[in-house]
């Protein structure tokens, strides 16, 4: 606490204290608070493929908002990107070509998804395809129910 000479005072903290309140204010700032619990492959929690795993956190630019998971805040903090918390089945994950599992970590997920959002699945038309049979697209449960 600090005195000013006209009697008023002010708190003070530590640099380090400082900087963790920021970086946490930060955070808060940039973490898309809506958690969906569904596979964010196929949209969907029911399923025969059983558990969801997850949450795996990833940046998602503006540009690829995806809607069909959180609607879009009419006022969003200025960054480029956003944080996600994604959840999904094991077999669409492990399915997808480009991702794979190592030490709890699923490498090159924030790069394929911005594909399989932009593929519409022949079955169903929704997005997040990530199969091809025969020059078609799938979810893997629509291929599975196809008989792929």
């Amino acid at each position: 606490i600090r005195n000013f000479v006209d009697g008023n005072y002010e708190i003070c903290n530590s640099e380090r204290y400082s900087a963790v309140i920021n970086r946490a204010k930060d955070s808060i700032s940039r973490k898309v608070d809506q958690v969906f619990f569904a596979c964010f492959f196929i949209r969907s929690l029911r399923s025969v493929l059983g558990d969801l795993f997850g949450p795996y956190y990833v940046k998602i630019p503006d540009e690829n908002w995806p809607t069909f998971l959180a609607k879009k805040p009419a006022r969003l903090p200025k960054q480029s990107e956003h944080w996600f918390d994604l959840w999904m089945h094991g077999d669409c994950a492990l399915s997808a070509p480009g991702i794979h599992l190592c030490g709890g970590k699923l490498p090159g997920l924030e790069k394929a998804i911005l594909t399989f959002w932009k593929q519409h699945c022949s079955v169903c038309s929704k997005e997040g395809a990530t199969l091809e049979f025969g020059g078609k697209m799938f979810h893997y449960p629509c291929a599975y129910q196809k008989g792929f």
